[in-house]
């Protein structure tokens, strides 16, 4: 491939542009924020997001959308959930029907509950497509530190291109038959990192820990099945039980560190603002709370969680009643 575009100069945008560069040229990335891209073309680092460590020479900044996208041989979609399908729309009218576009984006549509893969078909039709998913803090993939990743993708072709694109340097892709496992996973994760994290602030162990990290593995799997996947077994990988590792015993997780703060007594108000950015895992759990009502599926640390953040219970009532003592 001669070109590559990722939309998306976040932290995590910006460190799968970075590994891709430091192997292959022609990969541009852009992003809305014109000041981000400015600075960043200036100082040749992402300050913002990734204080430090210098761009790749061969790492072209794209500030012009129609620029960046132009004869482009694959689309890298790396923005929030919620702007996903925008992100899909701008980048429609600049782009070839077959085109192939994947996405590292994890969560779900905000309106229609949709997984993205689903937003996806109905906004670009037919074509290739992949979502990539696993556990992978983004400053560790920009340091080269080694990462694996699940993908999911329509066909052996665009597979195998994605393959000879990202399997350099430490960081490899492993094939995943199934993009609900693959995009649940990443959905689902922080809300139960919360959890975990609270259950940590009160002091509760690691025991406790382990057993609402299995609870909330069991959620997923019964939601992926609801969902349409055969059996759930595909979480069983690196994007979903070990993207629910990473984001539940690591301090790089915010989702934890907010959950902890919750635990340890501290209102949502204040944790957020020690956090001092965004905590996932607030908007995920309502909005995988009415997917599961749709599908009728139970999902216990989503529904204590919801009672905590409502203020309808205090966090040792709710662990103790996902943890089933009480």
């Amino acid at each position: 491939m001669q070109k590559i575009t990722v939309i998306g100069a976040g932290s995590w945008g910006c460190s799968l542009a970075m590994h891709l560069a430091r192997e292959h040229a022609g990969i541009h990335l852009w992003d809305i924020d014109t000041s981000l891209l400015e600075n960043m073309q200036k100082t040749r680092e992402n300050t913002r997001y990734l204080p430090g460590l210098s761009l790749p020479e061969a790492l072209i900044i794209e500030a012009d959308l129609s620029a960046a996208l132009k004869q482009t041989d694959l689309v890298l979609i790396v923005v929030p959930s919620h702007v996903f399908a925008k992100a899909l729309a701008s980048i429609k009218p600049h782009i070839a029907s077959h085109t192939p576009v994947i996405w590292a984006s994890k969560g779900i549509a905000p309106d229609s509950l949709k997984l993205l893969h689903e937003v996806a078909h109905e906004l670009l039709g037919a074509r290739a497509m992949a979502a990539l998913s696993g556990p992978s803090f983004a400053r560790e993939v920009a340091e080269g530190l080694p990462t694996i990743l699940d993908m999911a993708s329509n066909g052996t072709a665009l597979s195998e291109t994605l393959h000879s694109l990202f399997d350099h340097g430490k960081l490899r892709l492993h094939d995943n038959p199934d993009f609900i496992s693959v995009q649940l996973g990443g959905a689902m994760k922080n809300v139960v990192a919360i959890a975990v994290g609270m259950a940590d602030g009160l002091g509760m162990g690691t025991n406790a820990k382990c057993a609402l990290m299995t609870i909330g593995l069991q959620d997923e799997m019964r939601m992926a099945k609801a969902l349409g996947a055969d059996s759930g077994q595909d979480l069983m990988s690196f994007s979903g039980v070990g993207d629910l590792i990473l984001t539940c015993t690591d301090n790089q997780s915010r989702n934890r560190r907010f959950g902890k703060l919750l635990g340890e007594g501290q209102t949502q108000a204040d944790a957020l603002a020690e956090i001092n950015q965004t905590v996932e895992g607030l908007d995920n759990c309502p909005l995988m709370l009415k997917l599961a009502e749709k599908h009728g599926v139970e999902l216990k640390v989503t529904h204590g969680l919801q009672r905590v953040l409502s203020g309808e219970s205090a966090p040792d009532q709710a662990i103790q009643a996902m943890l089933g003592f009480i």
